[in-house]
């Protein structure tokens, strides 16, 4: 079971350890003070990561509209073409059969 007690650190360890922090922190007392400057730059970089979501959501929803209006057309072309064939279809048949009635006209009329 390990131990959740805090290591210590070398003293050779701890010259090359370094406390990293912004220019415009510093310590009052015990208590960490930022300025005003820092805490307007972590708005802005929030302000900035909100606006980057709210702006991939916008994408998100416009690529969706695109598809389903590509899809619609697609579907709209489709049922054009069906309906053309079937148009075709009919006339080949309707003329087919004036073709038929014709010749039964002309085959009577030489019968007489």
């Amino acid at each position: 079971m390990p131990e959740n007690r805090p290591k210590i650190v070398p003293p050779s360890i701890q010259l090359h350890l370094t406390l990293e922090m912004p220019y415009n922190t510093y310590f009052l007392g015990d208590l960490l003070v930022r300025s005003q400057a820092l805490l307007e730059q972590e708005r802005a970089l929030e302000k900035r990561t909100v606006s980057i979501i709210d702006l991939q959501q916008r994408l998100r929803a416009v690529e969706n509209i695109m598809k389903i209006q590509i899809r619609k057309k697609t579907q709209f072309h489709v049922k054009v073409s069906q309906g053309r064939e079937e148009r075709i279809g009919r006339n080949n048949l309707i003329n087919s059969e004036k073709l038929e009635i014709q010749m039964n006209r002309l085959q009577t009329e030489q019968y007489y």
